[in-house]
């Protein structure tokens, strides 16, 4: 990532997979996050951790919870939990 006030690498690892019947979907994964902000020799590296649970049920309702959480050193985690109630038409 490169912009006018930021510039830094993200690498990320994911891992999926879906269950009964393709009604159960598992989804967690991993973010190294580096960052240098332009103009200082201020730098921020964070380690995001992530999951999510998708399941189908009915024949057009889901139901997803998401949960992730980061890591950075000398400051307090930052933890966000979404739940998502969807009806298609």
């Amino acid at each position: 990532i490169e912009t006018s006030y930021v510039n830094g690498k993200i690498f990320n690892l994911n891992i999926y997979r879906n269950f009964l019947k393709s009604n159960l979907y598992v989804n967690g994964g991993y973010q190294l996050v580096d960052y240098t902000y332009t103009g200082s020799e201020t730098t921020a590296i964070q380690n995001v951790v992530n999951l999510s649970l998708s399941w189908n049920f009915l024949s057009k309702t889901s139901l997803s919870v998401n949960y992730e959480t980061v890591f950075e050193k000398n400051t307090d985690n930052n933890n966000r939990l979404n739940l998502q109630i969807r009806q298609r038409f």
